[in-house]
C-alpha cells in the first residue's frame, strides 16, 4: 500500500488495485486470501485499532460479506503508518547491532555481580546476606539513569534478586546473563521502551502510552523497570526460589 501511494495522507484507492499489485509483486496464490486480509484488516469489530481505512462495504459484525474488491476502497490507517514508520532505514540492521551491545552489557553486569560478587560475599558472609547485598548494589548501579525513582529502585532490586537466585540454583551464570540480554533487548528493542532510563532508536514495535496512563504503574520515563506491573511479576517468582533454597 506505500510503495502504490495509498497512505493515510492521500486518497483511497479501489481493492482491487491493491490486491492485484499485491498478487503480481508478493503473493502469487490467489486474491481471495489477499482481500480477506486487507478487509479484515479495516473491520473495526474485527480490530480493535484498524489498519486499513476503508471505504465501502466491508461486511459487516453480523457476518455479512463484504462487497467485491472492484466496489470497495482502501488507504492505510495513521495507526499503520506509525508502525511502518522507519521500514526504510535499515532497521532490522540496527537492531541486530543493539543485540550484539546488549550481550555483553549483560553478560558483564551478571559476571559482576552474580558471578565474582555473590559467591565470595557469600563465602564471607551468608547467602541469604549476599543476594540482598548484591541487589542493593545493582540497584544502585542504576541510580544515575534518568528517571530513576524509588519504585524503580525497589524494582532493580527485586529484579536483580531474582537472577541471584537463578544463578544461585542453576549454577550457571550464562543462563542468567542470557536473561538479562533477552530482558533489554526484548524491552528496547522489540517493544519500545525505554530500558533503565535510556530510549533506543530502534525497535520492532513502537509502544506509546495513552494520555491516561499511570506512571506508576507503566515507570513512565524509566521504562517498564519503575512501575507496578514488573513488581507484579517479579515478587512471585522471587517467592517460589526463596522456597526452594
Amino acid at each position: 500500500s506505500m510503495k502504490m501511494g495509498a497512505t493515510a495522507d492521500k486518497k483511497t484507492k479501489k481493492c482491487a488495485t491493491i490486491v492485484g499489485e499485491t498478487m503480481g509483486h508478493y503473493h502469487p496464490h490467489g486474491d481471495s486470501s489477499i482481500y480477506g486480509a486487507l478487509v479484515y484488516m479495516g473491520q473495526p469489530w474485527s480490530m480493535r485499532y484498524p489498519l486499513i481505512e476503508k471505504q465501502g462495504n466491508y461486511g459487516s459484525e453480523d457476518g455479512d460479506s463484504p462487497a467485491a474488491s472492484r466496489y470497495t476502497e482502501g488507504k492505510l490507517s495513521k495507526l499503520a503508518m506509525e508502525m511502518m514508520e522507519g521500514i526504510n532505514k535499515d532497521t532490522i540492521g540496527a537492531i541486530l547491532l543493539s543485540l550484539l551491545m546488549w550481550l555483553p552489557q549483560g553478560a558483564c553486569e551478571e559476571l559482576m555481580f552474580r558471578g565474582y560478587m555473590l559467591p565470595r560475599i557469600t563465602k564471607k558472609t551468608n547467602k541469604i546476606f549476599a543476594f540482598f547485598l548484591s541487589s542493593a548494589l545493582f540497584s544502585l548501579l542504576h541510580s544515575m539513569n534518568a528517571g530513576y525513582t524509588p519504585m524503580a529502585s525497589v524494582n532493580l532490586f527485586l529484579i536483580a534478586l531474582l537472577f541471584a537466585l537463578i544463578s544461585y540454583r542453576s549454577g550457571s551464570i550464562w543462563i542468567t546473563s542470557g536473561a538479562h540480554t533477552a530482558w533489554n533487548f526484548c524491552q528496547g528493542n522489540f517493544y519500545g521502551l525505554q530500558v533503565s532510563g535510556n530510549e533506543l532508536a530502534t525497535a520492532f514495535i513502537k509502544t506509546t502510552y495513552t494520555a491516561n496512563h499511570s506512571d506508576l504503574i507503566t515507570g513512565g520515563s524509566f521504562g517498564p523497570e519503575g512501575g507496578l506491573a514488573v513488581t507484579l511479576v517479579t515478587l512471585p517468582l522471587i517467592v517460589l526460589l526463596l522456597e526452594k533454597i
